[in-house]
């Protein structure tokens, strides 16, 4: 057995999830409500801009007009 917790493992998946999901989108088009809670679950600027093919200046304004805190 690797003694991986499986708390973890489920953690890690749901992570992969909603990045499978957020990939689906541009930075134009992202939902806000999925903007926000990527950033509640700990996602950087720089991750959503690779996941949306963006750049983090965009992610950052993105945040900035939806009223989303950096932390």
């Amino acid at each position: 057995m690797t003694r991986i917790d499986k708390w973890f493992l489920s953690k890690l998946k749901h992570l992969v999830t909603i990045e499978n999901i957020v990939r689906k989108y541009h930075a134009s088009n992202l939902p806000v409500n999925l903007l926000r809670y990527t950033k509640q679950l700990g996602f950087s600027n720089n991750q959503l801009s690779r996941f949306l093919n963006s750049n983090e200046l965009a992610i950052r304004r993105l945040r900035l007009v939806s009223k989303i805190s950096s932390k």
